[in-house]
Formats: C-alpha cells, structure tokens, sequence
C-alpha cells in the first residue's frame, strides 16, 4: 500500500491578504527531468490542501496571473521532505514595486527555477518568455548585486529556441 502525504496552507500577498486562484503545482526530480506529480488551485481563502505518494523530496510552485488582483512573481519551496506533512503558508510579492535586496534574490531565483523546470518539460521558450515576460520585466534592482543576478535570469529568457 502506498503512503500519502499533503501539503497545506494558505497562499498570500505582502499585506496578508489571501490570494484565490493561485497555481500550486509540485515536484520531484529525477535524472535531468523534473516531473510535476500534482497540480491544485487556492480557493477564496486562499488555502490549498495538495495530496503526494510519499517518496522523494518535493518542490512546490506558486504561480498567480489574476489581471482584479494584479500580477505576482511567481515563488518556489524546495528540498521539502516527501515522507512527511507539511504545512506551509507562501507569501507572493506583486510586481511593479520596490523590494528589499534578499527579497529580490529570491524572486529572481523563483524566475530560473520556473524557466529550468518548464524548459525541463519541454515547454517551448517562446511560451515561457510570453508568460513571464510582464513580471520579469517589472523588477526593480537596488544595487549592483541584484542586477548582475538579474542581467543572469533574463538571459535564460532571451535564449534562442
């Protein structure tokens, strides 16, 4: 029999208002794929409940392009252990404003992971870029550190198909 866990919690903006909507997609990796084992979407309250066999660990994403609410960089959990429960409660940044510099680090590490995990399951580029384009291209840097890191993210989505 196999063992079940889930993963639960509720999906945010920086003001803390919940976010309905909201893409939850997880999954796992294995040799040079990374395949998606679920996919569930936040309802009004902005809580998700997502079911996975146990096994290896998980990555879950979070993805919200609403046009009442606005757009929102997308954000990842990694290393997430697949033979437990978790509950996790993901805070999304809404593009277009200002951020904090480790806040911005991990915004742009969200786009890379989105582009390698989409580009892992064959997605064609142009349909990455078409997708992410408007929040990528929303960001504003602080220092020089988030902008060499951000020059780096947004040659992976200029790359030839």
């Amino acid at each position: 029999m196999t063992k079940h866990h889930c993963i639960a919690g509720i999906v945010m903006d920086t003001d803390n208002t919940p976010l309905e909507g909201v893409s939850v997609k997880m999954y796992r990796s294995s040799f040079r794929q990374i395949d998606q084992v679920g996919s569930w979407s936040t309802g009004a309250n902005g809580q998700y409940v997502a079911h996975f066999e146990a096994g290896s660990p998980v990555l879950v994403r979070y993805d919200h392009f609403s046009s009442g609410q606005g757009h929102y960089h997308p954000a990842i959990l990694s290393h997430l252990s697949g033979a437990n429960d978790h509950m996790m409660n993901e805070v999304m940044s809404r593009t277009g404003r200002g951020y904090q510099r480790d806040d911005l680090l991990d915004i742009l590490s969200a786009y890379e992971r989105v582009y390698l995990i989409d580009a892992s399951n064959n997605v064609p580029v142009a349909e990455i870029r078409r997708t992410y384009r408007v929040g990528l291209g929303a960001m504003k840097y602080v220092d020089e550190i988030p902008e060499q890191r951000y020059k780096q993210v947004t040659a992976l989505y200029e790359r030839e198909a």
